[in-house]
């Protein structure tokens, strides 16, 4: 360097590079030239068109991820989001809220909300609060996903051999006008039988209504005593004064193991009729029991067993409607 200052730095070479900063390679040469009006030419070539975004469906610019009202994360929805004015998944499914079943099956027409349920056991367990559990012995009764008619959950109820079980939920509809009917429908799907069991003397109870003295269910049993029978049939019995009793047979006995069957069990209270119906078609044929006037009634959905039956049962409910009319 010169005395004052101004040459270059000792062992330097004496001359400038030609081309400063990032615009030096490595091997010395210039990566860009200068424009003729002195400028850096960096090779883009300038159109002079300005930057376009295209426009979306939400008012914003760019691709969306998806189309309005296109289905999303568990069971939601997109829609526009006005601040990012791009798409946003409306997902009940973020809370364990997805739309089930029962969502579309409201009350039925004439009947008060108070006087109808419906359970089908996918975001939670029937509440215990309308519907308490009752197990007692070596009865079970669980929500499960084992088996679902509508996705993904059910109820499980199952009963054993020769012993006093219980394995069922049931509501109480407590009332001021009389009831003029009760009827329960469920989706059931029965597990497959156990073989050769020694004859019993009556039968599990699957669904039940009661109301005014009258206890209505549709029984199963399993090799009966004295005709063998197996399947299902209706059970009555009413006390009020003198005790009183009765079964109907159906003309369809039998559900088929692992498959969902719609079953419903209706009780008039005017006429006394029972009906029952499986998968639409009625399987009751003046089938009729006693009961009278009341303003309260009592359905209970699983399996109730006793010890002089020597079968077991296992079952799963789903999709109920309890309904009350007034």
């Amino acid at each position: 360097m010169s005395s004052d200052g101004s040459g270059p730095p000792d062992g330097g070479g004496g001359s400038l590079p030609d081309v400063v900063g990032d615009d030096a390679r490595s091997d010395g040469t210039a990566d860009a030239s200068l424009a003729n009006d002195g400028s850096l030419d960096r090779g883009v070539a300038d159109t002079g068109a300005p930057d376009v975004c295209p426009a979306n469906a939400c008012g914003g610019c760019g691709a969306l991820p998806g189309s309005i009202g296109g289905s999303c994360g568990t069971c939601g929805v997109y829609a526009c989001d006005t601040g990012t004015k791009t798409l946003k998944c409306n997902d009940p499914g973020v809370t364990n809220m997805c739309p089930t079943w029962c969502t579309t099956h409201p009350a039925p027409l004439g009947v008060a909300a108070g006087d109808y349920q419906c359970l089908d056991f996918d975001n939670a367990m029937a509440p215990a609060a309308t519907w308490p559990v009752t197990a007692t012995g070596m009865g079970m009764v669980s929500r499960t996903n084992a088996r679902a008619s509508s996705p993904t959950y059910s109820l499980m109820a199952s009963v054993t051999a020769a012993h006093e079980d219980v394995g069922t939920i049931a509501w109480n509809d407590v009332g001021a006008t009389p009831i003029t009917s009760i009827s329960v429908s469920a989706a059931i799907s029965p597990t497959t039988m156990a073989g050769v069991v020694p004859p019993s003397n009556g039968g599990a109870e699957i669904l039940c209504l009661a109301s005014g003295g009258n206890r209505t269910c549709l029984e199963y049993t399993f090799n009966q005593s004295g005709d063998n029978f197996t399947g299902f049939y209706v059970g009555w019995q009413f006390v009020g004064g003198a005790a009183v009793a009765g079964q109907c047979p159906l003309t369809v006995t039998n559900l088929t193991a692992n498959i969902w069957s719609t079953v419903t069990l209706s009780l008039d209270v005017a006429t006394h009729a029972i009906v029952v119906t499986i998968n639409g078609t009625t399987v009751t044929s003046s089938c009729s029991g006693q009961t009278a006037s009341d303003t309260v009634a009592k359905v209970t959905v699983g399996a109730t067993t006793h010890s002089f039956n020597n079968f077991s049962w296992t079952g799963y409910f789903d999709n109920v409607q309890a309904t009350v009319r007034r």
